[in-house]
C-alpha cells in the first residue's frame, strides 16, 4: 500500500496514512481547510497591510504639510516681531521727549511697550482734548511708518 508521509510534524515522526483511505480523505479535508484558513489569514493581513499603507502615506502626506505650515508660521513670526521691533523704535525715537504722568522710567525699547500703554490709559480716561493728546496727535502726525517693513 502507498502511504503518506507528514513533513510538518514538530516531532519529527513522519505520520503515515495509507492512501485512498477514509482516514487519508479525512487528513487531506483537514489539510486543505488549514490551507483555506491560512489563506483567507493571509489575504485579511494583505488588506490590513493596505490600509495600513495607505494611512502611513496620509500621514507622511499630513506631516509634511504641518512642516512646510511651520516654517511659514515661524517667518511670520519673525516678520512680525520685526515689525513689532521697529514700531518700538518709532515710539522711542518720537516720544522720548514727551513726559506723562505715572510714567517714571526713561523710555527706551525696553519700557515702550509699558509707555505706550500708560499713554492709551491716560488718553481713555478723557484726557482727549489735553495739551497731552494734542501732543500725541502731534506726533503721532508727522510718524513715517513707510520705514516700516511689511
Amino acid at each position: 500500500e502507498l502511504s503518506v508521509s507528514d513533513p510538518q510534524r514538530e516531532t519529527g515522526f513522519s505520520f503515515d496514512i495509507p492512501i485512498f483511505t477514509e482516514e487519508f480523505l479525512d487528513h487531506n479535508k483537514a489539510r486543505e481547510l488549514e490551507l483555506k484558513q491560512l489563506r483567507k489569514q493571509t489575504s485579511e493581513f494583505e488588506e490590513q497591510n493596505a490600509v495600513l499603507g495607505k494611512h502611513i502615506e496620509s500621514m507622511k502626506s499630513a506631516i509634511t504639510k504641518l512642516e512646510v505650515d511651520t516654517v511659514q508660521q515661524r517667518q511670520n513670526n519673525a516678520a512680525q516681531q520685526h515689525q513689532l521691533d521697529q514700531m518700538r523704535q518709532l515710539v522711542v525715537t518720537h516720544f522720548k521727549h514727551l513726559q506723562i504722568p505715572g510714567f517714571s522710567e526713561s523710555l527706551n525699547l525696553m519700557t515702550a511697550d509699558q509707555f505706550v500703554s500708560q499713554l492709551h490709559s491716560l488718553l481713555e480716561q478723557g484726557q482727549s482734548q489735553s495739551s497731552l493728546a494734542t501732543s500725541v496727535r502731534e506726533i503721532i502726525s508727522s510718524l513715517d511708518f513707510s520705514s516700516i517693513v511689511a
